[in-house]
């Protein structure tokens, strides 16, 4: 595919701006002092630790991502989609973590700030390109920095493709103006790998061609080659945005994550999406009550509601028009803010969210530029004293930090997390859910079971609380209980493998081991590197005294958890029931130096079955 022609060179709008120098040391400085300010205020969640929300699927339970950057694992992140995503640069991401850092929650957490920090000196470094005013550039950048309804997507591990996508995509712009000014194959060519690198990272990226065409109009002034040659010239652009659409939806579709018309009704999802726009504002203004998860209202948005967001929404729009021959920053800030947010605005549900403070993390931007433009604006008409508006900007800085930095102690732990969560949202089966995987955990289990049966309450077809409520009967000893939940669970979703692996263990555990072991078997026919599950397989196995197989299954297991000591003693008690004692006095010295007392455990089976030889 051919690259376009860029046309006639473009300038900055002068009558609206005033130019600054990009190449002055000064500018640079700004930058780097932005990117370390940023890192700076988020140095405390380099200390939290992986929350009970998805890092697992991520990190902690992900056998791939654990073993680092390999051949087969780069393999593994292009073809899969777990988490009902193609994200394969987000996977390498973590990979790489891993090789850098290691296990610990502290490395990638380093990662996530490290990027948010870039991206803040980034988008002051693109706006100051692309207008010449390092005025409202800087506060952009800084306001982006600081902001607490980023703070998800930058304190959550799992959020690592929104701060890795928006680099990616301002790196992307930031050829864009280069390519508009001076024309290069090679600038082009960095717009489409920008988009592309992108799109890998998070699906959101789609809106990124059409967010060009608004800088077309402002800053760049490009318009006048009109718009049918504008939108020729992104073909490109678009194209890959049509085949990211289409791999996205089938993937999310497959996996179970879009909601179906009959859970989520069309009309709830429209109103929420009108509703949600206007809320968005609201917390962008007035940052308080943020939550990991939303829920859709119980019962649904009155009309009242929708129509007051409706009103709103058009009237904002109807004065950004209005003033768009004097303020046009305005305009494209606000079509900015409504155009990135369509992807996740709801319409197409994915997931049982509303809304979500990751999801305004690029679309914020628009506002941003909205209102530092439209103030700066306003200085130069001699409508707002300068000195006001610096101290207002410097008071918003401070205020909107210090509610960053409370923010940030939220994420420390899954139960900080979602006991903040249902605070603000007491309807929150998510949170309810979530306190309740923690409270299993720590072994709290009639704490557990309290949480679960709230979270069947707020949302009586969520699989995943029957499964963790039958999980902490089953470890009350209320074993018939517990087999009735898995089986609700999987009568709600036969997919979750989960709930396949407990149930297995459950009706093993009462003898009915061939009914257990297919419903193992099944668990790793929908999860294949279930682990858990695999180990599950392998003892049942052994109990129906099919050892070869038996054996065969833990070795499979051993290979991709070679220091599990539960992994190893399994496997030494299936060699001692072959009669291989020397394979299993070779399990027995490997854990006498790993784990003493998995190996004395080993050591009475082995003293057991020598004496009664």
């Amino acid at each position: 595919m051919s690259v376009p022609a860029a046309g006639a060179r473009p300038t900055i709008d002068q009558s609206e701006a005033a130019p600054a120098d990009p190449e002055n040391g000064a500018f640079v400085a700004i930058a780097v002092v932005i990117a370390v300010l940023t890192f700076v205020l988020y140095w405390s969640a380099i200390g939290n630790g992986f929350v009970a929300y998805d890092d697992n699927e991520y990190v902690t339970a992900n056998a791939h991502v654990k073993a680092g950057l390999s051949w087969s694992n780069v393999t593994w992140a292009f073809t899969t989609t777990d988490v009902y995503n193609w994200h394969p640069l987000t996977w390498l991401s973590y990979m790489a973590d891993v090789e850098l850092f290691g296990l610990g929650a502290s490395g990638f957490h380093f990662t996530n700030v490290f990027l948010h920090a870039i991206n803040a000196a980034l988008l002051f470094w693109l706006l100051l390109r692309a207008t010449g005013w390092w005025g409202p550039s800087l506060v952009v950048g800084v306001l982006f920095a600081v902001h607490p309804l980023n703070v998800q997507s930058v304190a959550w591990i799992s959020e690592r493709k929104n701060v890795l996508s928006t680099l990616f995509w301002l790196l992307a712009m930031l050829s864009y103006v280069d390519w508009t000014r001076r024309a290069r194959p090679i600038a082009y060519a960095g717009v489409v790998a920008g988009l592309t690198l992108s799109l890998l990272s998070k699906p959101m990226a789609v809106t990124l061609p059409f967010v060009l065409l608004l800088f077309d109009y402002w800053p760049l002034g490009r318009w006048h080659v009109g718009i049918r040659r504008l939108a020729a010239e992104k073909l490109p652009l678009f194209v890959l945005v049509a085949v990211f659409c289409v791999v996205t939806y089938r993937v999310q579709a497959a996996g179970g994550a879009v909601a179906a018309e009959a859970s989520i009704p069309i009309g709830i999802r429209l109103g929420n999406a009108v509703w949600s726009y206007l809320a968005y504002l609201g917390k962008a203004l007035r940052p308080a009550g943020l939550a990991a998860f939303y829920p859709y209202a119980q019962p649904p948005l009155p009309l009242w509601r929708i129509a007051i967001a409706l009103v709103a929404i058009a009237g904002a729009t109807a004065a950004a028009f209005a003033v768009r021959d004097r303020a046009r920053p305005v305009l494209v800030g606000w079509l900015w803010y409504l155009g990135t947010l369509v992807p996740v605005i709801g319409i197409v549900q994915v997931g049982g969210q509303a809304m979500a403070d990751r999801y305004a993390y690029v679309p914020l931007i628009g506002i941003f530029i909205a209102c530092a433009w439209g103030a700066a604006l306003l200085v130069r008409q001699g409508l707002l004293p300068k000195a006001v508006a610096l101290a207002a900007a410097s008071v918003l800085v401070v205020t909107l930090s210090l509610r960053t930095v409370r923010q940030i102690a939220v994420w420390r732990t899954t139960e900080t997390l979602f006991l903040h969560t249902i605070r603000a949202e007491p309807n929150s089966w998510v949170g309810h859910y979530n306190l309740g995987v923690a409270a299993n955990r720590a072994r709290r289990y009639e704490e557990a079971i309290t949480r679960f049966n709230e979270t069947i309450r707020l949302a009586p077809n969520f699989a995943d609380a029957y499964n963790g409520l039958g999980s902490a009967l089953a470890a009350l000893k209320k074993d018939d209980e517990a087999i009735g939940n898995y089986q609700r669970a999987l009568t709600l979703n036969p997919r979750l493998a989960a709930a396949h692996n407990n149930l297995g263990i459950a009706l093993a555990a009462r003898g009915e081991v061939e009914a257990g072991l297919e419903h193992l078997r099944q668990a790793l026919a929908l999860e294949p590197d279930f682990n858990d599950a695999r180990l599950n397989v392998s003892m049942c196995l052994r109990r129906l005294r099919r050892f070869d197989e038996s054996l065969a299954e833990a070795n499979r297991v051993m290979e991709a958890m070679p220091r599990s000591p539960i992994v190893r003693y399994q496997r030494a008690l299936t060699l001692v029931d072959m009669g291989d004692l020397d394979g299993a006095r070779a399990d027995l010295k490997t854990l006498e130096a790993t784990a003493p007392a998995t190996a004395a455990q080993l050591r009475a089976v082995l003293d057991s079955r020598a004496g009664g030889r």
